[in-house]
């Protein structure tokens, strides 16, 4: 590791700088989300899995599931428009809402299976997954020469040193506002702005939204529940989000592989990529993050559909500045990248946000356009 370090010593010098402005937290008019929504869906297979995914624009989400539920059965599947978070019914009336969960039906409590897919800038998707194939467009024959390293599981070509180890602080005590406890009296300017991007995940029927302006400071949160933890994680120079079930917590390495987050486990020190969710050194490399499902998409999208929803605070234990970004026009600025990536495809602008299906290291891409009525 310390030989990794002489070698890569590249720093960040863009981390804690910049800022940003902030509008006020106000929400969508109730009806624009709740009756004049459509989303679309689409069915499509992944290598050799069949999936289902649904997305809406004008909402800012997209979501899949392979298409399965946890008690075996494949259910046939139509769009349910005007009704979020309902997104989908099947032919024996069970209703899912846009976590994949049956939340009405004789089959209620049961779920889509979950499948590996985020949301993600396009250039770091194109550079994991050289060629990656586009909906409806294909992929591409590319051929790289990428040296390997018997210590891990990735090539290390791109392998860089952003900041020290924890030199990022994770969240390991995370503190949550109930929204509609807080009523009218609640004060606004500790809201995310309406347009803000949140990642919405739902724990035994809760919901809970952790907004990117205070992930962006921190990119990895640690939460225990009852019977289990989480960790949630977020990657600003990617724009990807996970989450995943685990024993261990983790940290923030400071270590960057196509410009992507590698997080360690606190137990064995192992390293993680974030993107494709398994180990890629240490005692469990090629391990696979027990993922779960969650939602990316807009504030004003999640409140409204979540209305009792918890929301991360900023009371973090660290002094930021969560109004502003540490990466001031870097989501804004299609041709700054700031560290080397495997390969470069132009099919796309770098930083669209796309949303990818990973199926055993095969990946599909789809785009907010593919969703469009």
């Amino acid at each position: 590791m310390k030989k990794l370090l002489n070698y890569h010593g590249i720093i960040l010098l863009f981390l804690f700088i910049g800022s940003s402005c902030k509008d006020e937290g106000v929400v969508k008019d109730e009806d624009e989300l709740i009756v004049n929504i459509s989303s679309k869906l689409i069915l499509d297979n992944v290598n050799g899995t069949d999936v289902v995914i649904v997305g809406n624009p004008s909402a800012n989400f997209i979501v899949s599931f392979e298409l399965q539920l946890s008690n075996g059965d494949i259910p046939n599947l139509s769009v349910v428009n005007g009704r979020l978070p309902i997104i989908m019914e099947d032919d024996k009336g069970n209703l899912y809402d846009i976590t994949g969960r049956i939340v009405s039906g004789d089959m209620e409590g049961h779920y889509l299976l979950p499948v590996l897919s985020y949301q993600s800038y396009w250039f770091a998707i194109a550079a994991f997954f050289p060629g990656v194939e586009i909906y409806q467009e294909g992929g591409e024959i590319v051929d790289l020469d990428l040296n390997t390293n018997p210590e891990w599981a990735i090539p290390t070509n791109n392998l860089f040193v952003g900041t020290g180890f924890d030199a990022i602080p994770a969240i390991d005590e995370p503190k949550f506002t109930l929204i509609n406890d807080a009523g009218p009296n609640i004060d606004l300017s500790l809201l995310p702005a309406g347009d803000d991007l949140i990642i919405g995940i739902i724990v035994a029927g809760e919901p809970i939204a952790y907004p990117h302006n205070i992930l962006n400071w921190h990119e990895i949160l640690n939460q225990d529940f009852r019977d289990y933890a989480i960790t949630l994680s977020f990657c600003p120079l990617t724009g990807t989000a996970i989450a995943w079930k685990g024993a261990n917590s983790f940290g923030v390495s400071g270590l960057l592989y196509n410009s992507n987050l590698i997080a360690y486990d606190r137990e064995t020190e192992s390293f993680w990529s974030q993107m494709l969710a398994s180990s890629i050194r240490g005692d469990l490399r090629e391990e696979k993050l027990n993922t779960i499902s969650l939602v990316e998409t807009e504030w004003n999208t999640w409140r409204v559909m979540y209305p009792n929803t918890k929301l991360l605070t900023t009371e973090t234990g660290y002094v930021r500045d969560y109004d502003t970004t540490p990466y001031r026009g870097y989501a804004e600025n299609d041709n700054l990248i700031y560290y080397p990536l495997d390969y470069y495809d132009d099919r796309l602008p770098n930083k669209d946000r796309v949303h990818v299906i990973i199926k055993s290291n095969q990946a599909k891409v789809y785009t907010f356009d593919h969703f469009k009525l």
